[in-house]
């Protein structure tokens, strides 16, 4: 698999050294990220999340639902 160093791509065009540190030097900005993206365990993390976040979402619909349906 060929991968793309993003190091090496101009800054034009929208790669900024940001995203250059996200990917490629992520201690130099983890301090505004909630997690690590490379990491394993934070992937789990993430993922159940986002899982949380559905059911709340499926919540909220059921309760929308039912609000719509009370005031006509």
């Amino acid at each position: 698999m060929n991968w793309i160093d993003y190091r090496s791509l101009p800054q034009v065009g929208g790669i900024t050294e940001l995203f250059k540190d996200y990917v490629s030097e992520f201690k130099k900005v983890q301090q505004f990220y909630e997690l690590d993206y490379q990491t394993l365990d934070n992937f789990g993390v993430r993922c159940e999340k986002i899982r949380s976040e559905y059911r709340l979402r499926y919540d909220i619909n059921g309760i929308l639902l039912r609000q719509n349906k009370d005031f006509g």
